[in-house]
């Protein structure tokens, strides 16, 4: 069986800190991977192994799985996207009930109102397109663009997960690419403290987002690419207006 791109998506509710239940469309498909242990990963890099049991004639996820739940701070009415990148290896994306990601820069920022384009329910279609996409093993993360990142001054912050496993505790210069272009800029990331973050802001990032025509709205994926010489995110873009079509 492929399960390149294969995806499944799941509300919390219930007893969701005990165990979840797979769709069960899923449950014949799957079947033969009862009694195993799956790793799940979070784009940041992290991992936890959560066992997938049978019960009656469903597929659960449960014993380790109180600790993923915990470690990510999932919360009732979160919603949460499967992506398999292996028979057994999955990794896990956290949105909250408005549609925005948990740990990335779907956040809201505390200075700014939230805007909402839809939920996780409406845009997912265009997620998995993108991140299949990413290299197997590359952290990565989406995000949908708000005023604030795309009005001067222009400022973009990666989430805190993947910044405290992937990148130094310092200012840096970021190569960000679009592999469809073939074409690369220079972008600064500033280091802040206390909250150990990393912020891409500044004309650097005004002219990359300016040469792409990015606008809020866009939903974009950012891979890091591991095995480059330098610190380098590869960028796939969905357009709002497709996203709106679709």
């Amino acid at each position: 069986m492929d399960f390149s791109c294969m995806h499944f998506y799941k509300n919390m509710g219930g007893l969701f800190m005990h165990s979840i239940i797979l769709p069960e469309k899923l449950t014949r498909q799957l079947a033969h991977l009862a009694g195993k242990v799956l790793e799940l990963k979070r784009p940041s890099g992290g991992t936890w192994h959560v066992g997938l049991i049978m019960s009656g004639e469903k597929l659960v996820l449960q014993p380790g799985w109180n600790d993923f739940a915990s470690a990510n701070r999932i919360s009732q009415n979160d919603h949460l996207v499967f992506k398999f990148v292996g028979e057994s290896k999955l990794e896990v994306f956290i949105f909250d009930p408005t549609g925005c990601e948990k740990g990335g820069n779907f956040e809201k920022e505390e200075e700014e109102q939230d805007g909402s384009f839809g939920s996780i329910v409406e845009q997912k279609d265009k997620a998995k397109q993108l991140t299949c996409k990413v290299q197997a093993n590359n952290p990565y993360f989406l995000t949908i663009l708000k005023k604030y990142n795309v009005t001067s001054p222009c400022r973009l912050r990666f989430p805190a997960d993947l910044s405290a496993a992937h990148l130094q505790k310092e200012n840096l210069e970021v190569i960000l690419c679009c592999p469809d272009q073939g074409k690369t800029w220079f972008v600064t990331s500033y280091f802040y403290l206390p909250r150990n973050e990393q912020t891409l802001k500044g004309s650097t990032l005004e002219k990359f987002l300016k040469e792409n025509e990015l606008q809020e709205g866009d939903l974009c994926v950012f891979e890091l690419l591991k095995k480059a010489k330098r610190l380098t995110f590869a960028v796939y873009v969905s357009r709002a207006t497709s996203m709106l079509d679709s």
